[in-house]
Parts: structure tokens; C-alpha cells; sequence
């Protein structure tokens, strides 16, 4: 069982009674003290205020402990607490105390010799109408919960390489876990995490909204995040990391958006830290609040202004690897990552479809320092996950993806324990698909980890002339388990594909004019394309008319789309094309989309397996019958 230490340190962070921050008489400030002058902590003597656990991991990781990890001066705390003023938290990194103070209790604050200022030099709450709509779907996901089949979990890990992962037995086992959200409903009652709680997995809970343990019993969207990581519910839904240790932290108020929940992810990320955190996951962003006098701008997305990229920059620098969603905000006039996502040292990730292409909701980059972000990218649309009433469903978000990266990561470094989390970062960054060309949409692209994955450059490419059939051939010695992307120029023009091949299918083309034909060929997996082969040629002298062939048709067998060359018909020829099944049932081809290269597209992922026959009638040469295979 892993375990964070033997007490939470109570110096560390005051935990005050009382009721919950939303019935305050009072407003809330964070104060910020002038010194930490007098405490009686030193950083030569850590085990006063950080467990065994997070001292290894510094050490380990050769990290200093600095004044900033100091708690604050006990006796500025009770001064402050002499005013009148209720004491709630107290930060180490910000060197401040968060307070409940009416107006006389904050002048007095001010007026002693410890005080220096208020962040952001107002309350952390404050009134003020909301003009959003839809709040929810802006800050956690988007679309409706389906219910989905048997075992769609697997197609998100596959997608990063876990199950590779889990064969060599990779499964999170010692790592320490941070999962901070707006709460986690039924968690401790949810089939599919019901090992967390029988094996002591979950280690630490604390709500710092209502201030108090118990966090399974307010909002639902931490349980979902939580089940992509941690889920084993065999042949159902399995989360990446599902023996690891975590600990849930409610800092999220659902219901509004104020900047004490920056400050409420701010005294999480000290506690995680103290208790010797290895990642943190937060599916959370602010950019706007419920009184837009605490709003910020694209100019202060530069990892080093809002509070909670502040505090993420912090917390990066205790060793701790933080993970954070994009954003949704693709969509929306704002449309770019909001905070802490905008942190050069936090790992942001992207939304994706399944096709590996942007997600429209997801936020884009860079920051407003030029940064690339977001860094990777994971399944954000269509994500399997577990629900409040027990069943699998799926929805969409980059709340979604973060988990998918951070739970992976916990893989990742068991492989390679003795990488830094920023070392770990840039490793994650590395395998994407997008490693050599980052962009603002998805940065570094998908990552994946396969040891036995091969996109080299198939070797011996070779092309040979029968008639008018060039024969395409090529090594390459993972050919089951790829597929290839096969590049053609005529006379010199511009390389264009025609075909991508799967396995050891290796195809024919079929050629009507004379003219030099130059071909390519590549290696394509996991949404990564490898180098092009060398270019083999041929020359060809013949005149084989649409009267005298048909026109090629390739794949054959085929899966999602076939394809037609077209480049031997008249210019400006129309076409109609039908698909007739074995049983002699005839489908319309509604429209042949042909690019500018003459080659038809023709989609048939929509039909069943089995022997169709593909008639093609032009404008003026005749019809055309091809046999396909669809598989």
C-alpha cells in the first residue's frame, strides 16, 4: 500500500472550523505578509514541515528547499487572528493568510508592522451579475453523457501506447497522484474504483470550499476525471494508472467563479506538495469570473500573472509534475488556453478526435509570451469514462484529456524513475506526433510509447513496368503492423498520394499515358509518418485510352474510403457511380469528390463486409465495372 507519510504536518496549512466559505458574513482576502522573519521552522530541518515522502523526492530529484517552503511566521498568524479576523488557511509559497475579515478587521490587518498587501489588492469574492451562459460546459466539457459498449476504453489508451505499458507491467504502482476538482460524487461507492478504497489507495481528501474532508458528495465532473485515470473494472473501463496512489482535492466551486479558487488550488497544490505529490491533474482554467472586475486578459496568459499559474509555477519547482487541460474555449471568442495552462513548466494538453485531428472545442496556443502550447494533445472527444449512477459512458472536453496524459506520465516514469519532472515533460513531448512541427493547436501532437513500434523508412523500394501495371515493392520488417502511404509525380509535377496500403499489401498502378512516373512510399502508425523511401522510376511509352483499360481502383480490399484515377478521361467529364452488392442491391454514389491530381474518393466505411462491385459510368467514354473487397 502506498502511503504519503504517517500525519498531515497541521503547521503547514490551518485548517479553521467553522461554516462554509459561501455562507461568510465577511469577505475573504488573501493577506500577504511582509517576511517570514522569527518562524521557528529552517530549511535545514525540513521534517517539521514536509513528510518523508516529499524530502525524498526532492532529494531525488535535487531540488532545494528554500525559504518559500517555510510555512508562515506562527506569530503573524495569531496577530492577525487577534483582530477579529477568522484565520481560514495560511499559504507558504505566497508567504500569506487567507481571512474572513469584516471592514475594521481588515484596517486593523493593515495597520500591522508583518502586513504588506491584499493579492490582487481586492477581496478574494466579491458580488456581481454573471452574463455566462452554460458555465458548466465552458469550464469542464462538452455535449451529453452517452452510454457506450463493452470495452470502448481501450481505444484512448491505444492511442498513447498504455496497454504496451501494462503488458511490461507498468501500471502506476508508487506514484502519488494529485486530482484537484469541483468534487467527486459517489466516488467511494463506484464499482469501477472500488480498488482505490479496498486497497488504501486514495491516501488524502480535503474540500477547500466547504473546508472540510469530504469530497464525494458535490459535483460529478472530479469522478469522471478521476475514472479515465484509476478505473479497473475489467473488460469495461481501465483507467492508465489504476495502482496509484491518489489524493483528491476539492478546489472548484461549480456553481460560480471567483478568485478564491485560485487560491483555494494554491493551498492544495502546498498540501500535495508537502505530502509528496508526484503528479497533479487539474481539469480546471480561469480566465473570467461572476464580477468581471476580477477578469483577466490574453495578455496576462503569460505563466507568471493569474494566481493559480503563479502557484503552478511553484508547485512545478518542488519537483511535481502539473498537468492541465487546454480549455474549451476552441469555439468561443476568447479561444485560447486559460490559466495555469498558459505555464511554460505546467504539461498542457489538447483535445483530439479519434481521427488524431484538433477537437474544435479545444483551446488553442501560444501564450502570451509566444510559448507553444498547448504541449500534447490526447482523446478529448468521445472519451469512455465512468458515470454517478455506475455505468460507462463518454463525453467530451479537455478535462478529459489531461487525465489520459497524466496517468500516463505515472507509466512513464515508473519506465524511467530517474527523469525530473520536467525532464519527464520534455520526454512526453519528444514522442508526439507533431515532435518535429509543433503548432498552436495541438503542440507537440499525441504522444505514444511503443518500444517495438517501426516508422523507418522501408527499404529496397522498387518499382517495376509489366504492360502498362507497375508493380511497387519494398522491406520494411514491422510490415504487419503499419501501414503506407504510397506518392506518385508525372512528368515532374508534384508528388501526390494514391493509395495508402495496409500490412503487406503492396499495390499495383495502372498506367494509361506515356510520360516519367516517379514513386515514394512511407511508414505510417500511431498517427506518425516516417521518412520517404528513396524515389523509384519509370519510364513509360503507350497510349492505353479509357476504351482499352479500367480505370484502377485501389485499396482492394478496402476499409474506409476507395480511390479511382481518373487522369486518363476528357477534362471536365462527368461521372455517376454506383455501388452493387453481392445480393444485387444498388447504392448511389451521391458525389464523387476528385481532387485536382484526377483522383475520385469514394467512401464505403458505411457498408458491410464482403464482394461489391463498383460501377462507374462516364459523360462520354461508357461504363465501368470494378470488384472491390471491403473489409
Amino acid at each position: 500500500m502506498l502511503k504519503a507519510g504517517a500525519k498531515l504536518l497541521a503547521f503547514a496549512l490551518i485548517l479553521a472550523a467553522g461554516p462554509v466559505v459561501s455562507a461568510q458574513t465577511s469577505p475573504l482576502y488573501l493577506i500577504l505578509l511582509k517576511d517570514k522573519n522569527g518562524t521557528p521552522h529552517a530549511t535545514a530541518q525540513p521534517g517539521t514541515f514536509l513528510s518523508e515522502r516529499a524530502i525524498q523526492r526532492r532529494i531525488t530529484r535535487d531540488i532545494a528547499i528554500s525559504e518559500s517552503d517555510l510555512p508562515v511566521n506562527p506569530a503573524y498568524v495569531a496577530a492577525i487572528s487577534a483582530t477579529g479576523a477568522q484565520v481560514l488557511h495560511t499559504t507558504r509559497w505566497f508567504n500569506g493568510v487567507v481571512v474572513s475579515a469584516s471592514g475594521s478587521q481588515l484596517q486593523a490587518i493593515q495597520a500591522l508592522p508583518c502586513y504588506k498587501g491584499i493579492e490582487r489588492g481586492m477581496a478574494l469574492t466579491g458580488t456581481g451579475t454573471s452574463a455566462r451562459i452554460n458555465r458548466q460546459d465552458a469550464k469542464f466539457g462538452s455535449g451529453d453523457a452517452d452510454a457506450i459498449s463493452y470495452g470502448n476504453s481501450h481505444f484512448q489508451l491505444d492511442m498513447l501506447g498504455v496497454p504496451q505499458l501494462h503488458a511490461t507491467g507498468y501500471t502506476g504502482r508508487g506514484l502519488l497522484i494529485g486530482v484537484f476538482d469541483s468534487g467527486f460524487t459517489n466516488a467511494d461507492q463506484q464499482v469501477y474504483l472500488s480498488h482505490l478504497f479496498e486497497n488504501n489507495q486514495v491516501v488524502d481528501t480535503y474540500d477547500f470550499i466547504a473546508r472540510n474532508e469530504h469530497v464525494y458528495d458535490d459535483h460529478s465532473h472530479g469522478l469522471q476525471v478521476l475514472s479515465v485515470m484509476a478505473s479497473r473494472w475489467e473488460g469495461k473501463l481501465i483507467g492508465a494508472a489504476f495502482d496509484a496512489g491518489y489524493v483528491l482535492y476539492r478546489t472548484e466551486n461549480a456553481d460560480s467563479e471567483t478568485p478564491y479558487e485560485e487560491v483555494a488550488w494554491l493551498l492544495a497544490a502546498e498540501r500535495a506538495d508537502s505530502l509528496g505529490v508526484d503528479i497533479i491533474n487539474t481539469s480546471l482554467g480561469y480566465h473570467t469570473f461572476d464580477n468581471a472586475a476580477y477578469d483577466y486578459t490574453y495578455a496576462q496568459m503569460d505563466g507568471k500573472t493569474t494566481i493559480i499559474s503563479r502557484a503552478a509555477r511553484y508547485a512545478a519547482r518542488t519537483g511535481m509534475l502539473v498537468v492541465a487541460s487546454a480549455g474549451n474555449e476552441g469555439n468561443n471568442s476568447w479561444k485560447y488556453i486559460t490559466a495555469p495552462a498558459d505555464v511554460d513548466s505546467v504539461l498542457t494538453v489538447g483535445a483530439v478526435t479519434p481521427t488524431g485531428a484538433r477537437s474544435s472545442f479545444s483551446s488553442l496556443g501560444p501564450n502570451a509570451e509566444g510559448v507553444i502550447k498547448p504541449d500534447v494533445a490526447a482523446l478529448g472527444s468521445g472519451v469512455s469514462m465512468g458515470s454517478v449512477s455506475g455505468t460507462v459512458t463518454s463525453s467530451n472536453g479537455t478535462s478529459f484529456s489531461s487525465p489520459l496524459i497524466a496517468s500516463f506520465a505515472a507509466l512513464l516514469w515508473q519506465v524511467y524513475p530517474e527523469k525530473t519532472a520536467q525532464e519527464l515533460a520534455a520526454y512526453i513531448r519528444s514522442t508526439g506526433n507533431k515532435a518535429g512541427e509543433p503548432d498552436d493547436e495541438t503542440g507537440y501532437g499525441i504522444p505514444y510509447y511503443d518500444e517495438t513500434l517501426n516508422i523507418n523508412t522501408p527499404t529496397s523500394f522498387a518499382a517495376s513496368l509489366t504492360g502498362n501495371l507497375v508493380y511497387l515493392s519494398w522491406e520494411h520488417p514491422y510490415s504487419g503492423m503499419v501501414s503506407y502511404e504510397i506518392e506518385r509525380s508525372i512528368d515532374d509535377r508534384p508528388f501526390v498520394r494514391i493509395a495508402t496500403v495496409e500490412g503487406a499489401l503492396q499495390p499495383v498502378d495502372t498506367l494509361y499515358k506515356s510520360g516519367s512516373y516517379r514513386y515514394r512510399v512511407r511508414t505510417v502508425a500511431n498517427y506518425r509518418a516516417g521518412a520517404y523511401s528513396e524515389i523509384a522510376a519509370i519510364d513509360f511509352r503507350g497510349d492505353y485510352g479509357p476504351g482499352l483499360g479500367i480505370p484502377p481502383l485501389w485499396p482492394n480490399p478496402a476499409r474506409g474510403h476507395i480511390f479511382l484515377d481518373l487522369r486518363s478521361f476528357p477534362e471536365g467529364e462527368s461521372f455517376e457511380a454506383e455501388i452493387i452488392s453481392f445480393s444485387g442491391a444498388i447504392q448511389p454514389v451521391p458525389e464523387l469528390f476528385i481532387s485536382s491530381a484526377g483522383t475520385a474518393r469514394i467512401a464505403v466505411d458505411h457498408l458491410p463486409s464482403g464482394l461489391f462491385l463498383l460501377r462507374l459510368t462516364s459523360g462520354g467514354s461508357g461504363t465501368y465495372l470494378r470488384k472491390f473487397v471491403k473489409l
